[in-house]
């Protein structure tokens, strides 16, 4: 897609991550919690972060129509994750270094 210029759309990029316990989940929930933090947000603006972040340019799709969780969820948008950080969420879900 990114060779041929098309910006893919992710749709509800979140999906059952906080209702799903397993060690994937626990393990992007410990990086992401300390980037929640770090960055005065909810998880979910940390984890929408770091889909705005990929090189793809993919654009997220949430399916909420809540105002207070789409005003939480926009400041994924004020959030500029350093590599490194985008390197570690990615890390933890993997289970292993990847850079």
């Amino acid at each position: 897609m990114q060779c041929n210029s098309i910006t893919p759309m992710c749709w509800s990029p979140l999906g059952n991550f906080f209702k799903t316990d397993n060690d994937q989940n626990a393990r992007i929930k410990m990086e992401a919690n300390k980037l929640s933090v770090k960055y005065d947000v909810a998880q979910e603006a940390i984890l929408l972060a770091w889909i705005v972040k990929h090189p793809a340019n993919i654009l997220p799709v949430f399916g909420t129509t809540d105002p207070l969780k789409i005003s939480q969820l926009m400041k994924a948008t004020t959030i500029q994750l350093q590599t490194k950080e985008w390197f570690a969420l990615w890390e933890a879900s993997r289970g292993e270094q990847v850079a």
